[in-house]
């Protein structure tokens, strides 16, 4: 079997895990501002509920276009390239996160506010979801010459829980060294802002670094498939659906249910954000 330098081995996991971490790191401080901020900033006041509803829905419309994203970009990156396609996925989740961070409040603009932020998160959801199964088809594909891919590949979703963890952490710090309307004004929009940051860093990088020695074999030898989406979903559609209901229940629980809509009425209940960052920080770690 071929044996790859361990350096070379880090810098491509780093590389390939980049938009995971940030997606999960997003995941938290966007579920933050749903629960907490967006209702009051993005919708007219006196609506209550219906604002929380409104805006705990946009949180999770990123999940609609999510399988979008995964069918374009998986589609492109059997056909032209992993790299490519890679850079695209992070500059498009990029603009979502920018554009997110850069809304003006209701006060400003009216009804064009929420508009914009649900636009945003859609725009985002496309991005990341081409993101992960490519990360992880372009760590298959650098190590299918060892014996040991699957455990490589592994370290992608091992950047999970990291990503959470600076996200608590910048809620943490930001609430600390800031008021309460400071941070709802500006400081969920700098969390934001680091994120995207870290996504176009990470996305020229990638151009400059990345590259599928296995795709490019394939690319040599012209035995690139035709039409990827149509041959997968004709031959592999039962195991993609039944891989989709595997993990209906994460987002349903976890990332709807559970966070941020337990965000918001733990707030209701006037439990203190120390607590609840705290509970949320040590939950990643021993994740």
């Amino acid at each position: 079997m071929e044996k790859i330098p361990t350096t070379t081995l880090a810098k491509y996991i780093s590389l390939a895990s980049i938009g995971t971490l940030v997606e999960w790191y997003d995941l938290f401080v966007v579920g933050v501002a749903a629960s907490l901020i967006w209702p009051t900033l993005f919708y007219p006041t006196g609506i209550g509920a219906a604002a929380l509803a409104a805006s705990i829905s946009t949180y999770g419309s990123i999940f609609f276009t999510r399988p979008i994203g995964a069918i374009i970009f998986g589609h492109f990156g059997d056909k032209i390239g992993r790299k490519t396609m890679l850079i695209w996925t992070l500059l498009l989740s990029s603009v979502g996160m920018i554009g997110m961070a850069l809304t003006p409040p209701f006060v400003s603009i009216g009804l064009l506010a929420p508009i914009l932020i649900l636009i945003f998160r859609l725009i985002q959801g496309i991005g990341l979801g081409g993101e992960y199964g490519g990360a992880a088809t372009i760590l298959i594909e650098y190590t299918a010459k060892t014996n040991k891919r699957a455990y490589y590949s592994s370290f992608l979703q091992a950047t999970v829980p990291l990503g959470a963890l600076f996200a608590i952490l910048g809620l943490f710090l930001g609430r600390t060294y800031m008021t309460a309307a400071e941070f709802a004004t500006i400081g969920w929009r700098i969390l934001l802002g680091i994120g995207a940051v870290a996504l176009i860093i990470g996305g020229f990088i990638r151009y400059v670094l990345m590259e599928s020695p296995l795709f490019q074999e394939l690319l040599k030898k012209k035995e690139i498939e035709r039409s990827p989406v149509t041959t997968v979903l004709k031959e592999r559609w039962k195991a993609i659906f039944l891989l989709g209901l595997s993990w209906a229940y994460i987002v349903t629980i976890f990332a709807i249910i559970y966070f941020p809509t337990g965000l918001s009425y733990m707030a209701a209940l006037k439990i203190p954000l120390g607590i609840v960052y705290s509970g949320l920080f040590a939950g990643a770690i021993g994740v």
